[in-house]
C-alpha cells in the first residue's frame, strides 16, 4: 500500500468519523428543538440531550485522534479535529451549566455556538475527502 493510499484512506476514515459527529450535532439540535418547544422541559428529552453530547464528544474526540495519529501533517483536518473537540466540550459545559445550574441566560451562547460547531462539524469531513482539489477537478485526476 502506498503512502497516498494510506493518506487517502486516512482522510476516507477521518471523514466518516467527522460526519458522525456531525450527524450527532444535528440530533442534539432535534432533541433540544423538542424540549425548547415545551413550557416545561421534559426530563426524559433533556437526559437524551445530555446522553447525546457526551456521545458527540466521544466521537469528536476520535475525530481528533485519528488526524493527530494519521494526518498529523495534514494540519488543517488536525487543527479543524482539535478545534471540534474544544467546541463539543465548550458546548457540553454550557448544557450542563443550563441544565443542572439552572443558568438559562447561557442559552444565549449555547444555542449560537451549536450553529458555529455545525458548521465546523459539516467542513471537517467535506475537506477531509475533497482536500486541496480545485473545484470541478475529479478525484481520480490527481
Amino acid at each position: 500500500m502506498t503512502t497516498q493510499t494510506t493518506s487517502k484512506t486516512a482522510r476516507r476514515i477521518l471523514a466518516v468519523l467527522a460526519a458522525l459527529t456531525a450527524l450527532g450535532v444535528v440530533l442534539q439540535g432535534v432533541w433540544a428543538g423538542i424540549f425548547l418547544s415545551s413550557d416545561k422541559r421534559p426530563d426524559a428529552w433533556v437526559h437524551i440531550h445530555d446522553i447525546g453530547a457526551w456521545a458527540t464528544l466521544i466521537l469528536a474526540a476520535l475525530t481528533a485522534v485519528w488526524a493527530l495519529v494519521f494526518l498529523r501533517r495534514q494540519l488543517l483536518l488536525v487543527v479543524g479535529s482539535i478545534l471540534l473537540v474544544a467546541l463539543v466540550a465548550g458546548e457540553a459545559h454550557l448544557g450542563g451549566m443550563i441544565t443542572d445550574d439552572g443558568n438559562d441566560a447561557m442559552t444565549a451562547v449555547h444555542i449560537p455556538l451549536a450553529m458555529a460547531l455545525l458548521a465546523l462539524a459539516v467542513w471537517l469531513p467535506v475537506y477531509a475527502l475533497r482536500g486541496r482539489r480545485p473545484l470541478g477537478q475529479r478525484p481520480d485526476t490527481e
